[in-house]
């Protein structure tokens, strides 16, 4: 959700400029006043004089001043914000810190007590009243409607499977069936738990002439790890993405085997079933 704010510019109050061209500014209006009040040019310029190193000084300083400016006014951004202006930012919401809670978890909070507060009934309003229920529990919440007044709502659980308990299932149901939560125009709410799909990787991996075999021993933890962190609610797993994630330095070729993954729906979360890489015996170039 955040992550799309990625290609836009960062929010500035002030401009910020190098100590360089303050520094340069500074000197040109010295060496003008100089020669307007002596009638002659300042012949003593260097680094290391008295009021070269005054004015970088100086200019250090705006430098430094024009950055704090700056960064507390993107504090006041959900997207910038860290730390304690964070907490202040969930305060200002009436929404409290859960222990162990990541920051993007709270940003995402933020947004969702934001944007699903207006009306009950759009997809934003059934996530954000789903994740308040455990969200020291609930890892992603996806939401469609797959027709008529039907609203279906997956949960996937901080698990190794993301596969939820039915207790946590249950409590998701309760929360969204009740009346506070429940539209009158939306008769049917299912909850369930994420639906697995399972995922088989076979690659053959073509070192360069001069590679370590042990970069090649290295391929499966790194993938795993990076399996992990992408997996998601309708998140695919396709030959491209597997590709760059095994396309690492020293890696000459690599070749996807097999049957590509099946797309991910957005109640259903992927697995990885096998992961088999072969190292081929022949080198690169």
């Amino acid at each position: 959700m955040l992550k799309a704010l990625d290609i836009l510019p960062r929010p500035k109050l002030v401009e910020e400029v190098s100590t360089e061209a303050i520094l340069d500014r500074r000197l040109a209006v010295f060496l003008e006043v100089y020669r307007q009040e002596a009638g002659q040019d300042f012949s003593a310029l260097t680094e290391s004089s008295p009021i070269v190193r005054a004015l970088r000084s100086a200019s250090e300083d705006e430098t430094v001043m024009r950055q704090r400016v700056n960064e507390r006014y993107r504090a006041r951004f959900v997207y910038f914000a860290s730390g304690d202006n964070l907490k202040l930012l969930l305060e200002d919401e009436g929404l409290q810190p859960i222990d162990g809670e990541t920051e993007a978890r709270r940003q995402e909070r933020i947004i969702l007590n934001r944007t699903g507060s207006s009306a009950a009934g759009p997809l934003e309003w059934y996530r954000r009243k789903a994740i308040e229920v455990a969200p020291d529990e609930i890892a992603d919440i996806s939401v469609d409607f797959p027709g008529g007044s039907r609203v279906r709502v997956a949960i996937l659980a901080k698990t190794l499977d993301g596969i939820p308990s039915e207790d946590l299932v249950a409590r998701v149901r309760a929360r969204l069936t009740s009346d506070e939560v429940h539209p009158d125009d939306h008769t049917e709410i299912d909850v369930i738990g994420a639906e697995p799909v399972p995922v088989v990787v076979r690659s053959r991996i073509t070192l360069e002439p001069d590679t370590d075999p042990q970069v090649f021993d290295a391929l499966e933890p790194r993938y795993r790890g990076a399996f992990a962190e992408h997996i998601g609610l309708g998140r695919d797993v396709p030959w491209s993405w597997s590709s760059s994630r095994l396309q690492v330095p020293g890696v000459h070729k690599v070749e996807m085997l097999g049957d590509e993954p099946p797309a991910v729906l957005p109640y259903q979360v992927a697995y990885l079933q096998d992961l088999l890489l072969e190292l081929s015996q022949s080198r690169g170039w």
